[in-house]
């Protein structure tokens, strides 16, 4: 099945999206409050840019399948998709920034990434200088990949698991 929000939508427990089903996220700066755990196992696709995203609550995502967060065809004007939870993508995972697709992490925000983190030309994720600091953490089974751009604002941290990073990311 396939499931599309828009506007401002609560979820007061768990969510699950199944194999080979979608939630979308792609109208009119939509705001997802997740005050459960969101487990995907199929396909999100969440917009960023003129129209975006923003994900917050007491929850978090257990990102097991894809998670693509792309930009609006209609506008450019820069506005970041903005996330506000814990995020885990664990091995078999995928977060993909696509081209031009901008994200940024903030207050209350954490990545661990043990499967796939994909930032394509253009896209951009950024770890914004507010409050404590956050964290990106790369297990050694970690993918980092693509021609875009990691941004670590302030204090915020990059921790690798295991020694060195080779990747073709720019890492600001």
């Amino acid at each position: 099945g396939q499931m599309r929000v828009s506007g401002t939508t609560v979820f007061q427990s768990d969510l699950l999206v199944s194999a080979g089903s979608r939630f979308d996220v792609d109208l009119s700066s939509p705001t997802v409050v997740m005050n459960g755990v969101l487990t995907n196992r199929g396909e999100m696709r969440w917009i960023s840019d003129c129209n975006r995203f923003d994900l917050q609550g007491s929850g978090r995502v257990e990102n097991e399948g894809l998670w693509e967060i792309f930009a609006d065809s209609a506008c450019h004007n820069g506005s970041e998709a903005i996330v506000r939870v814990p995020v885990n993508v664990p091995v078999g995972g995928k977060l993909l920034l696509s081209t031009n697709g901008v994200a940024r992490f903030i207050v209350g925000s954490s990545l661990d990434v043990a499967g796939e983190l994909e930032i394509q030309s253009g896209g951009r994720l950024r770890f914004e200088n507010s409050g404590p600091a956050h964290d990106l953490n790369l297990t050694s089974a970690a993918v980092l990949s693509g021609n875009g751009t990691l941004q670590m604002d302030g204090s915020n941290r990059l921790i690798l698991a295991a020694g060195d990073l080779d990747t073709t990311v720019a890492v600001d």
